[in-house]
């Protein structure tokens, strides 16, 4: 299992090579910090990763990578909510936060076979539907 810190999640950073299935899971800053302690970044703007750096607490570095996410992957997400960081900006302005998201990605699961298979003709089945006034049964 490898460990992406990013600011975004695209299908790009997927093989679509089979099914799979991505589990997303908001969770607080502590449990970011944790994951993000010997994660690889993926953080494309120098003044993104240096304010998640001040958030986490950790060293970020700022990399333009390109994140190619297997089954057992995990992308942690930092979404920035707030306005525009200004130019060189290192902390968090009045207002803004990080939304952390875990993504993990997954094999999807084969659909289940049923354990008992009913064989043999279909029972009769009869359904009665009122007839509207001038309208008769077929015999």
């Amino acid at each position: 299992m490898t460990v992406y810190l990013g600011s975004a999640f695209s299908l790009n950073m997927l093989s679509l090579a089979s099914p799979f299935q991505i589990k997303g899971k908001p969770i607080e800053v502590e449990e970011a910090k944790k994951l993000a302690q010997g994660a690889s970044s993926a953080v494309g703007h120098a003044n993104t990763a240096a304010v998640f750096a001040d958030v986490l607490g950790l060293p970020v570095a700022f990399n333009r990578a390109t994140v190619n996410l297997n089954p057992g992957d995990v992308l942690l997400v930092g979404q920035y909510q707030g306005p525009r960081l200004e130019e060189g900006a290192t902390k968090l302005p009045d207002g803004a936060k990080i939304a952390w998201i875990k993504l993990t990605v997954e094999l999807a699961s084969p659909p289940a076979v049923p354990k008992q298979l009913i064989l043999g003709p279909a029972p009769d089945v009869q359904i009665d539907f009122p007839l509207e006034a001038g309208h008769r049964r077929a015999p």
